[in-house]
């Protein structure tokens, strides 16, 4: 079907492009950075602090995932060890794209991809 699992729309692309640009002025200590993200001070140090993503087997939210948050985890190991999830090249961080994730699942567009399929792309 057409809407199954549908893609970013050009405006969810856009702001997935606002949420790295937000992401990149946190991780460069930009002033006020934490407020445009609703954290609070002391959560300005949030992505230091990841162990696990987890994120919606949904396209959208994957390419939401790439776009704003993955170029600026690419490089940073997890704070505790951990055998979770998959491996990105390039990340050492695990990664699970898991349906309990998804926004809401009563619209045919709401249906992921199976893993197989998620995997081999």
């Amino acid at each position: 079907t057409k809407y199954r699992d549908s893609p970013l729309s050009p405006k969810g692309v856009e702001q997935a492009k606002t949420l790295a640009k937000q992401l990149g002025d946190l991780v460069d200590g930009e002033a006020e950075a934490h407020v445009e993200l609703s954290l609070s001070f002391d959560q300005r140090n949030i992505l230091n602090e990841l162990d696990l993503v987890v994120v919606s087997p949904l396209t959208r939210a994957i390419q939401t995932f790439e776009i704003g948050l993955l170029p600026h985890i690419q490089t940073r190991k997890p704070s505790k060890s951990s055998n979770v999830g998959g491996q990105i090249e390039g990340l050492e961080l695990p990664v699970i794209a898991h349906p309990f994730a998804s926004e809401r699942v009563y619209l045919i567009s709401d249906h992921g991809k199976k893993h197989s399929i998620l995997r081999d792309t």
